[in-house]
């Protein structure tokens, strides 16, 4: 699953939340987050979720699509918001 971050927010929660009930059903999960990491990031990482940042900067940044293309993810959750 893909997310802007995991900071503090209804969004951000959700997908910690949909990460770890799939992860309590038996699926291997990973969530990207395009910027950065964020404070619920910390909740995933303790249970064995891999989660990583892209660093992405303003504009269109290549170099974090190309972090964020390297393994996919199934799911995507977006803020339509910058």
């Amino acid at each position: 699953m893909s997310s802007r971050s995991l900071d503090r927010g209804g969004l951000e929660r959700t997908v910690v939340d949909l990460i770890a009930s799939q992860r309590d059903a038996g699926h291997e999960c990973r969530v990207i987050c395009l910027f950065k990491l964020g404070l619920l990031a910390r909740e995933l990482l303790a249970s064995g979720v891999r989660v990583d940042a892209c660093g992405k900067r303003r504009g269109l940044d290549l170099r974090a699509l190309r972090r964020a293309r390297a393994d996919p993810p199934v799911a995507r959750s977006g803020d339509p918001y910058p």
